[in-house]
Protein backbone atom coordinates (compact mmCIF):
# COMPACT_ATOMS: atom_id res chain seq x y z
CA UNK A 1 0.00 0.00 0.00
CA UNK A 2 0.98 3.77 -0.74
CA UNK A 3 0.83 6.36 1.91
CA UNK A 4 1.80 10.20 1.41
CA UNK A 5 0.70 12.59 3.58
CA UNK A 6 1.27 16.28 4.85
CA UNK A 7 2.19 16.72 8.62
CA UNK A 8 2.19 20.01 8.29
CA UNK A 9 3.55 23.12 6.00
CA UNK A 10 6.59 21.76 6.08
CA UNK A 11 6.65 18.15 6.90
CA UNK A 12 5.42 15.15 4.62
CA UNK A 13 5.29 11.64 5.15
CA UNK A 14 5.41 9.22 1.83
CA UNK A 15 6.20 5.42 1.39
CA UNK A 16 4.54 2.18 1.31
CA UNK A 17 2.81 -0.07 4.61
CA UNK A 18 6.30 -1.50 5.52
CA UNK A 19 8.52 1.60 5.62
CA UNK A 20 8.27 5.52 5.17
CA UNK A 21 10.99 8.54 4.71
CA UNK A 22 9.94 11.61 6.85
CA UNK A 23 10.88 14.47 5.55
CA UNK A 24 10.58 17.86 7.54
CA UNK A 25 12.29 21.27 6.08
CA UNK A 26 13.58 24.04 9.23
CA UNK A 27 13.02 27.14 9.14
CA UNK A 28 16.68 27.82 7.64
CA UNK A 29 15.65 25.67 5.00
CA UNK A 30 17.41 22.76 5.66
CA UNK A 31 15.80 19.33 5.09
CA UNK A 32 16.38 16.41 7.63
CA UNK A 33 15.01 12.94 6.67
CA UNK A 34 13.87 9.92 8.40
CA UNK A 35 13.15 6.09 7.87
CA UNK A 36 10.33 4.72 9.80
CA UNK A 37 9.44 1.14 9.50
CA UNK A 38 6.64 -1.41 10.31
CA UNK A 39 4.27 -0.78 12.39
CA UNK A 40 5.35 2.89 13.04
CA UNK A 41 3.70 3.93 9.84
CA UNK A 42 0.18 2.48 10.71
CA UNK A 43 0.74 4.97 14.03
CA UNK A 44 1.82 7.96 12.53
CA UNK A 45 -1.69 7.06 10.03
CA UNK A 46 -3.43 6.11 12.92
CA UNK A 47 -2.76 9.36 15.00
CA UNK A 48 -3.50 11.83 12.16
CA UNK A 49 0.02 12.51 10.08
CA UNK A 50 -1.78 10.62 7.04
CA UNK A 51 -4.84 10.36 5.28
CA UNK A 52 -5.41 7.01 4.78
CA UNK A 53 -5.87 4.02 7.03
CA UNK A 54 -3.51 0.77 7.20
CA UNK A 55 -4.40 -2.51 8.05
CA UNK A 56 -2.18 -4.96 10.00
CA UNK A 57 -2.97 -8.60 11.25
CA UNK A 58 -2.08 -10.16 14.96
CA UNK A 59 -2.05 -13.48 16.29
CA UNK A 60 -2.74 -13.46 19.91
CA UNK A 61 -1.14 -16.51 22.44
CA UNK A 62 -4.73 -17.56 23.57
CA UNK A 63 -4.73 -18.57 20.00
CA UNK A 64 -6.95 -15.47 19.00
CA UNK A 65 -6.56 -14.12 15.53
CA UNK A 66 -7.75 -10.37 14.00
CA UNK A 67 -6.89 -7.64 11.85
CA UNK A 68 -6.48 -4.01 12.92
CA UNK A 69 -7.44 -1.28 11.03
CA UNK A 70 -5.92 2.12 11.92
CA UNK A 71 -7.70 5.12 10.88
CA UNK A 72 -7.70 8.85 11.77
CA UNK A 73 -10.78 11.39 11.78
CA UNK A 74 -11.31 14.90 12.61
CA UNK A 75 -10.18 14.61 15.78
CA UNK A 76 -8.25 11.32 17.75
CA UNK A 77 -7.82 8.03 16.03
CA UNK A 78 -9.18 4.82 15.98
CA UNK A 79 -8.73 1.16 15.60
CA UNK A 80 -11.10 -1.28 13.76
CA UNK A 81 -10.74 -4.86 14.57
CA UNK A 82 -12.36 -7.58 12.86
CA UNK A 83 -11.71 -11.17 14.37
CA UNK A 84 -11.34 -14.24 12.14
CA UNK A 85 -14.43 -16.62 12.46
CA UNK A 86 -16.77 -13.84 13.61
CA UNK A 87 -18.73 -11.25 11.95
CA UNK A 88 -18.76 -7.11 12.42
CA UNK A 89 -15.83 -5.59 14.08
CA UNK A 90 -15.46 -3.36 17.28
CA UNK A 91 -13.87 -0.33 16.76
CA UNK A 92 -12.40 1.68 19.79
CA UNK A 93 -11.57 5.29 19.99
CA UNK A 94 -7.76 6.07 20.49
CA UNK A 95 -7.26 6.99 23.90
CA UNK A 96 -4.56 9.00 26.13
CA UNK A 97 -1.00 6.60 25.93
CA UNK A 98 2.22 7.31 27.25
CA UNK A 99 4.08 5.11 25.26
CA UNK A 100 2.44 2.86 21.83
CA UNK A 101 -0.93 3.45 20.87
CA UNK A 102 -3.51 2.57 23.16
CA UNK A 103 -7.29 2.35 21.95
CA UNK A 104 -10.15 1.61 24.38
CA UNK A 105 -13.88 1.78 24.92
CA UNK A 106 -15.86 -0.05 27.39
CA UNK A 107 -14.38 -3.51 28.38
CA UNK A 108 -11.93 -3.63 25.37
CA UNK A 109 -8.46 -2.45 25.50
CA UNK A 110 -5.63 -2.75 22.55
CA UNK A 111 -2.59 -1.40 23.27
CA UNK A 112 0.17 -1.44 20.56
CA UNK A 113 3.84 -1.02 20.75
CA UNK A 114 6.38 -1.98 17.48
CA UNK A 115 5.28 -5.38 16.59
CA UNK A 116 3.72 -6.75 20.01
CA UNK A 117 0.07 -6.11 21.26
CA UNK A 118 -1.67 -6.23 24.60
CA UNK A 119 -5.89 -6.95 24.21
CA UNK A 120 -8.26 -6.93 27.05
CA UNK A 121 -11.57 -8.08 26.78
CA UNK A 122 -13.70 -8.93 29.26
CA UNK A 123 -11.13 -8.53 31.84
CA UNK A 124 -9.06 -11.32 30.35
CA UNK A 125 -5.68 -9.93 28.78
CA UNK A 126 -3.68 -11.47 26.23
CA UNK A 127 0.09 -10.97 24.51
CA UNK A 128 -0.05 -10.11 20.53
CA UNK A 129 1.83 -9.90 17.80
CA UNK A 130 1.40 -8.97 14.21
CA UNK A 131 1.79 -11.89 11.80
CA UNK A 132 3.70 -12.38 9.54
Amino acid sequence: MRIAGKLGPSTSLQGNGAAAKLHHRTSAGQVASCTIAGLSVAFLMASGYAASATTASFRCADGATFQATFSSGAGAGSVALAFGGSPGEITLPQVLSADGGRYADGGVEFWVKGRSATLTRGGRSTSCETAR
